[in-house]
């Protein structure tokens, strides 16, 4: 049995596609708040590269979100040399956010909750969680990547050995 057999290569996987009409793809998404590059009379845009979607304020900053808050409240201060581990879950696994030791200076709760803020803002760059304190309360704000997740169960974990 003889015969000819002739590959085309083409850009549409299966069948053929339309000329011109191979590469759309599109995005859908339902928010209260527009991204910057949008107004509610401008609600639909063309993209043809990565450029242009980041140009409308399409990027992955997070520059529109909303951080979680996680809250402590420190109740006692402990003694000099106690540790303080505090770890955060994350959908990818944890995060150990360090150990703080407590030292002579830590007298109050006011004091504690200053410097474990202060330990915890030093490696901001490296896990970026933040923290703050107030009263008896530590805030630490997560990153705002994280979306809803930390809203869901308890993400933070605090061990106090001593």
């Amino acid at each position: 049995m003889a015969g000819n057999i002739s590959f085309v290569n083409g850009q549409g996987g299966l069948g053929r596609p339309l000329a011109g009409e191979d590469h759309i793809s599109g995005l859908l998404y339902y928010t209260g708040t527009l991204p910057s590059g949008y107004t509610s009379s401008d609600r639909i845009k063309k993209f043809f590269s990565v450029s242009d979607a980041e140009s409308a304020g399409i990027t992955n900053t997070y520059s529109d979100a909303t951080a979680a808050v996680a809250k402590w409240v420190i109740s006692s201060y402990g003694a000099t040399g106690d540790t303080i581990t505090i770890k955060v879950t994350e959908p990818n696994g944890v995060v150990n956010l360090g150990t703080y030791t407590t030292v002579a200076g830590d007298s109050s709760i006011a004091l504690l909750g200053a410097s474990i803020a202060t330990f915890i803002n030093a490696g901001t760059v490296i896990h970026g969680y933040s923290a703050t304190f107030s009263t008896a309360t530590l805030l630490l704000t997560m990153p705002k990547k994280l979306g809803i997740y930390p809203n869901s169960g308890t993400p933070l974990a605090i061990t106090i050995v001593g």
